[in-house]
């Protein structure tokens, strides 16, 4: 129990430390409630960055068009059920011919409950010119 105790803060000290905290409450709902600005990690290190939301939306647009192998779902209509109704047939195939076994096709076999459209977005590389972005993919 003695490790437990802590020496109380000097009046001065806890008066800096409730200063900073609202300073730093206030700062992120300022930022929340910027739809204009963006907070994200950045490339290879732990920081973090704060800038221009659409210049990000516009580098990753570019990404996807300059690339060609991503597309933007528009219609509000999902690949998904498709994509999965797809694999299963796939796989149930290779089963019913002894391709795999039954052991690999529920190892492999994808979990409903756990499927997610694999989307794109990107790291900002702040060490080079121009900020351009690292495109992350997250897959199924």
């Amino acid at each position: 129990i003695t490790d437990l105790y802590e020496k109380p803060l000097s009046r001065k000290l806890y008066r800096r430390s409730r200063r900073e905290y609202k300073q730093v409450k206030n700062l992120q709902k300022f930022l929340h409630s910027r739809p204009d600005i963006i907070i994200c990690q950045i490339d290879k290190t732990s920081g973090f960055y704060i800038g221009d939301a659409k210049t990000i939306e516009l580098k990753a647009y570019e990404y996807m068009h300059t690339t060609k192998a991503y597309k933007a779902i528009t219609d509000g209509h999902s690949p998904l059920p498709e994509n999965l109704n797809a694999v299963q047939t796939l796989l149930g195939n290779l089963l019913q011919r002894k391709a795999i076994t039954k052991e690999l096709y529920d190892k492999i076999c994808p979990k409903i409950n756990k499927l997610e459209l694999a989307h794109f977005h990107g790291l900002p590389k702040v060490h080079k010119v121009g900020i351009p972005l690292r495109p992350i993919i997250a897959g199924i």
